[in-house]
């Protein structure tokens, strides 16, 4: 079981290419993406390995560096391979 005490995130650890990234995610459970990160992010990473397109809350459009990953929340196990999003900060 995995325990909080900054509810309602929960720590997450990511992986590209080699680089990995260890911090606090919001949980969102209207989302239907897997992760999105700050935009600085990108900078660590290197080049994206997509880019996506959003609609955000007020129907404007703006895109993404999407990158190729595995997620993994802090105590839970496994890993899964996903995709996270550089958006925003």
């Amino acid at each position: 079981m995995v325990t909080s005490h900054q509810f309602p995130c929960v720590e997450v650890r990511l992986s590209v290419r080699g680089s990995q990234i260890q911090d606090w995610a919001y949980l969102d459970t209207g989302f239907d993406g897997f992760l999105i990160v700050p935009d600085a992010v990108a900078l660590a990473l290197g080049a994206p390995d997509l880019v996506s397109t959003w609609e955000l809350g007020d129907g404007s459009l703006t895109q993404g560096a999407d990158y190729l990953s595995e997620i993994e929340i802090l105590g839970l196990a496994p890993a899964i391979r996903g995709q996270v999003t550089c958006l925003g900060d």
